[in-house]
């Protein structure tokens, strides 16, 4: 499959919450870097990038306005994915990105986790 820039760009942003040492790793990623190895997951964070665009057009829909990259990719990584599952055995949605009440109550539950201005830190 070919991906486009915009497409790589997320991945990246995704790829780069599975590595940022302050998020100490999702639970899953790290499990399955050391059953699998860094380059399979690394293709499964990829193969994510469709539905973490399409969730975050959703969520923007729903009144989200607060970053891509730093803020709503670990949402979505935490709520939309196995990424933060132990036991998964791949990198995977949790819900059927063809069903659009699925993909808009994930971007709603996205829009409740998200920092608030009144909030001291975001929720993940």
């Amino acid at each position: 499959m070919k991906y486009d820039t915009e497409a790589m760009n997320t991945a990246a942003c995704l790829w780069e919450q599975c590595i940022e040492p302050t998020h100490a790793l999702f639970r899953g990623v790290q499990a399955l870097r050391d059953i699998h190895g860094t380059v399979d997951v690394r293709a499964g964070i990829v193969g994510l990038s469709e539905a973490c665009d399409i969730v975050y057009e959703t969520a923007r829909g729903l009144g989200y306005d607060d970053s891509f990259d730093w803020e709503f990719c670990p949402l979505f990584l935490r709520h939309c994915t196995t990424a933060d599952d132990p036991e998964a055995t791949d990198i995977a949605l949790k819900f059927n990105l063809a069903d659009e009440a699925a993909v808009k109550a994930n971007a709603q539950l996205i829009l409740d986790h998200a920092w608030k201005p009144s909030d001291s830190s975001p929720s993940l």
